[in-house]
Parts: structure tokens; C-alpha cells; sequence
């Protein structure tokens, strides 16, 4: 399967409230773009928000397009984000090329830390055989599921969790609320909705180990 990514701005830099520098990039991993977020190290500062359980900066996989904000302090040798990185993943002919998947994921970092609002959202739409070359403006997109939280960099964790998915076949509706929690794996909140989804012969059974 193709991944392909869609553009949001025309220009490479441009300027923003307050001196900062709005930066846009296509078709690259966060490990290329050589302003270190992405790595989650426990021993270390936030720079990336647990969306994937299976993200790494320089999978190919995670190939996006999008802009980051620097700070007007930055330099060549010190990068300072100062605002909001947005990221888009598009992904032509999954589900054995039946469907495409969009997902934008955005968050904020204030002086060079992690900081503030989270929003995650997950659109899809049929294929009518559209490719990297295709131009996607008319491509009529669904939200399926979104996630929103507020980063609390103080403590490292996340605040005010909200997750919606919108179950088109079933016409059936789910909401996860959550006031405070270290993570927010995707699979995690799926994982959520099937346990309390599921028939009583499908349940899982939970016993007590001792070790």
C-alpha cells in the first residue's frame, strides 16, 4: 500500500503571530526533520504525544506532511518550537483497496516543551482509484473518530481526554471520557470499546496469577 500525503501551505516558511516562523515540510518522517521530537525516552522531557504504539521517527510507515512553529530564538544549532505542529497521514487503497484513511494529528509546545491542546482525527472515504499523483481537494472525506486532550507538561500527563467514534455500519456512536491519564494509545481506547461491545460469549476471562 501507498502512503500519500497531502500539502497544507504553499510556501516553505512563513510568518506568524509574534515573529515565529511557520515551517512546512511533505513527505517526511519526524526523524528527518531534525527538530527532536519524536522521541519519548522515560528518562526525558515529552516531545511527541502516544497517538501509535508502534511509532517510531524514522519508520516509513509514519510518512506525513504538514508544518511545524518555531520560536524567533532558533537558530541553526538550537531549534525552539514555540506553537503548533500539524501532521497529515494519508494512506491510498487500504482495506484491500476498497478505502483511503486521512489522519491529522495536531499539538503545541510552549518554549521548546511540549504544552497544551491535542487533537487527533480520523477521516475516510471510498477509493474511485486515486494515486500519489491524484489531486485530493475533492475527495469527500468522513470523520470516523476523534481524540482531543490538553498536555499537562508540569507533570507529564494528559488532561480532559475525549474520544468519539462513529460506528457508520452499526449507526452506533461511542464516547470515552477520561480526566487524567499517562497515555493515549489509539489501540488502547479501541481495545475499551470492544470490551464493552462485546457479546457475553466473545468476553474475555480474567483470572488471578501469583508470581
Amino acid at each position: 500500500m501507498k502512503t500519500h500525503i497531502l500539502i497544507y501551505l504553499f510556501s516553505a516558511v512563513s510568518v506568524c503571530a509574534l515573529g515565529q516562523k511557520k515551517v512546512t515540510f511533505k513527505d517526511k518522517t519526524i526523524g528527518e526533520l531534525e527538530i527532536g521530537i519524536g522521541y519519548n525516552n522515560p528518562d526525558m522531557r515529552t516531545t511527541f504525544p502516544d497517538i501509535w504504539d508502534d511509532f517510531e521517527p524514522y519508520s516509513e510507515d509514519y510518512i506525513f506532511s504538514g508544518y511545524y512553529t518555531l520560536d524567533p530564538k532558533s537558530t541553526a544549532e538550537e531549534v525552539i518550537l514555540n506553537g503548533e505542529v500539524k501532521l497529515t497521514k494519508i494512506e491510498l487503497g487500504a482495506a484491500e483497496g476498497t478505502m483511503n484513511y486521512k489522519e491529522v494529528l495536531s499539538f503545541n509546545f510552549v518554549n521548546g516543551e511540549m504544552n497544551g491542546n491535542i487533537s487527533y482525527n480520523f477521516y475516510s472515504s471510498e477509493n474511485n482509484e486515486e494515486t500519489e499523483e491524484t489531486n485530493l481537494d475533492n475527495v469527500k472525506w468522513v470523520k470516523q473518530a476523534s481524540l482531543s486532550a490538553v498536555y499537562d507538561g508540569n507533570e507529564g500527563v494528559y488532561r480532559n481526554i475525549n474520544f468519539m467514534y462513529d460506528e457508520d455500519v452499526k449507526k452506533e456512536k461511542y464516547t470515552i471520557t477520561r480526566r487524567k491519564a499517562n497515555q493515549l494509545y489509539l489501540s488502547n481506547l479501541w481495545t475499551i470499546i470492544d470490551l464493552n461491545t462485546c457479546t457475553e460469549d466473545e468476553k474475555p476471562v480474567f483470572s488471578k496469577v501469583k508470581y
